[in-house]
């Protein structure tokens, strides 16, 4: 097998790792967080710990939102796109275009 094949593989997928290893550690502690919800004494420990959880919570939802944008974006033109071939198919089978 190649060697510079299976390095080139190698580096590309840590760098891979590397950009998704913050959403991987955001994911994580939003998990993980509501179990310190035990150690709450206060009211104002628990404040904290709900914009905490707050803004992991939605850092994580844009993370993936900005991440996964093109893609969702391909499908929704790739959608309308087959939407309008359907239209235009569909004019065939109207009833009163059968004769």
């Amino acid at each position: 097998m190649n060697v510079n094949l299976i390095y080139k593989t190698s580096k590309r997928f840590a760098r891979q790792i590397r950009g998704i290893a913050p959403l991987i550690i955001l994911t994580i502690v939003f998990l993980f967080l509501p179990a310190f919800d035990v150690l709450i004494k206060s009211q104002f420990t628990y404040w904290i710990l709900l914009i905490a959880k707050t803004v992991i919570g939605f850092s994580i939802a844009l993370i993936l939102i900005f991440k996964y944008f093109d893609e969702i974006y391909d499908l929704i033109d790739n959608f309308q796109v087959e939407e309008k071939n359907i239209n235009t198919w569909v004019w065939i089978f109207k009833k009163e275009n059968i004769i």
